[in-house]
């Protein structure tokens, strides 16, 4: 392959994922192409799931630690046992929904080219926002 061919090959590659894939081409194109404009929408979107995600995982603390202290004692029984075992569920199932919105929402961050700073907090980051597996 000569080398005129092989850029005439690159050239309708890059044709093509700019036609065809234009999230391609937006993620390689970084910060720049984003307006500042935007950091406002980003940042309050970070901040809500931030807070919802944080709400969650207490959520998902004292219901666990509710749990716990039903084992512990064998009390109670009957419907309020049922009660907290369903609370238990939920709070997990709302935690792991959670955490699914802020692994989509951090990949769509990511392919707009969005510099970190605009989304992560100040100070320490949460370690559920740092890795949200």
């Amino acid at each position: 392959m000569t080398m005129r061919s092989l850029v005439r090959a690159c050239f309708v590659l890059m044709l093509v994922l700019a036609a065809g894939a234009p999230d391609l081409v937006r993620a390689d194109a970084g910060p720049a192409a984003i307006s500042p404009n935007e950091r406002a929408s980003w940042s309050a979107r970070a901040t809500r799931l931030r807070a919802r995600a944080a709400a969650a995982a207490l959520r998902q603390e004292a219901a666990t630690a509710a749990y716990s202290r039903m084992l512990t004692r064998r009390y109670p029984a009957g419907d309020a046992k049922l009660a907290i075992v369903e609370e238990r569920e939920r709070a997990a199932e709302d935690y792991a929904d959670a955490l699914a919105e802020v692994r989509e929402f951090k990949e769509q961050a990511r392919r707009a080219g969005v510099p970190d700073s605009w989304i992560d907090p100040e100070g320490d980051l949460p370690p559920w926002w740092v890795d949200p597996q």
